[in-house]
């Protein structure tokens, strides 16, 4: 699950938004709630910051109080009139990318209607809102995120990613004992016929015939072991083949859980590796459906098409475009076969990735 962003206007319901904050927090954690005052570091320019975080964001709760529509500058200018004010950008733009906008009535507020917002906001007015009351503030809270589908800090994928490394943990010690009951258990080695073995015949020793008496190594079976140290030009190709573990491993931050890594990864991408053949195939073993659905998050699937889409031309060899050709091609499929499955602003990356790569 992504970030729960939370749009509100701090002169009308900058104590709702504070308190439904820390509540999420609790339940959520920290990394997957953002409000604005707390999470722009000094600095920053928060535009970008804001636009970075509605890329990753899956839930937006919009806090509307009393008088919301009707708030107004110092001017007397009606705010959300003006093409520059932040409610209004950050909730139209989230209307836009399809993300799950839930209204959050506070102070006893009704839902506006249609006829009282610009024209990019009123789909907000057929949005289901919820109310959060003073009095029933926490178990209010409680049942928003159930509603949405939110997995509580307790119930979140903290569990599961310790299995395995629990599982990891056992498996380890378990090799372990056995190693060393093992070692307990081997027989002593036999005896050489000679007190100083060379290394061919530690390699290899071969009891020489009871009737011929022990004699040095002699100079054959040093030529005959002499070919088998020489490497073959196969396990070099196959590694030049395999991305680096560098470029591996941004790659997984690029689809990963972590947000601020995807954020991070995806900008050094864009800047080193639009032209990195080796970025490309490491990209590409996401791409299949088998794997592609296993990425949780929106988020995480469109960082990955943003990212080929992004690479230069020169980073596709015809292998690496008939690879990217049939996974997309997978992809399509389910896509058209269950559109609800997929966020619109994905289906038409998914589109453009496969007329770029003749799917």
């Amino acid at each position: 699950m992504g970030i729960v962003f939370i749009n509100y206007r701090r002169d009308n319901t900058a104590g709702e938004a504070r308190a439904l904050f820390n509540s999420l927090v609790q339940q959520l954690g920290a990394e997957r709630v953002f409000m604005d005052v707390d999470n722009i570091a000094l600095g920053r320019d928060f535009r970008e910051v804001l636009r970075q975080r509605l890329d990753d964001c899956e839930v937006m709760l919009a806090l509307i109080g009393r008088g919301w529509a009707d708030a107004r500058d110092a001017a007397g200018q009606r705010r959300l009139e003006q093409p520059n004010d932040f409610v209004r950008l950050e909730i139209a733009t989230a209307l836009q990318r399809n993300v799950a906008v839930t209204p959050v009535l506070v102070q006893d507020a009704r839902m506006p209607s249609a006829d009282a917002l610009p024209d990019d906001l009123k789909p907000l007015a057929f949005r289901n809102g919820f109310e959060i009351s003073h009095q029933t503030w926490d178990s209010n809270v409680r049942e928003l995120v159930a509603r949405l589908g939110l997995a509580p800090a307790g119930h979140s994928d903290a569990p599961r990613s310790r299995t395995p490394m629990l599982a990891g943990a056992a498996m380890l010690a378990v090799a372990a004992a056995a190693g060393a009951w093992f070692a307990m258990q081997e027989p002593p080695a036999p005896p050489t016929p000679t007190a100083a073995a060379t290394p061919d015949t530690a390699v290899a020793p071969a009891p020489a015939p009871a009737s011929v008496p022990p004699a040095p190594a002699p100079a054959l079976p040093a030529a005959q072991e002499a070919p088998r140290e020489i490497p073959t030009p196969a396990p070099v190709m196959a590694a030049a083949a395999v991305p680096s573990p560098s470029v591996q491993a941004l790659v997984a931050a690029l689809v990963g859980p972590d947000v601020q890594a995807r954020q991070d990864a995806a900008a050094t991408l864009e800047r080193d590796h639009l032209r990195s053949r080796e970025a490309v195939q490491a990209a590409l073993a996401y791409l299949p459906y088998e794997r592609f659905q296993t990425l949780g998050t929106v988020a995480q699937r469109s960082r990955l098409l943003n990212f080929l889409l992004a690479t230069e031309d020169a980073a596709w060899t015809p292998e690496l475009r008939a690879e990217g050709a049939r996974a997309i091609a997978s992809v399509q499929a389910r896509m058209r076969a269950n559109p609800g499955g997929f966020r619109a602003e994905n289906m038409q990356r998914v589109d453009a990735l496969a007329a770029r790569l003749g799917a």
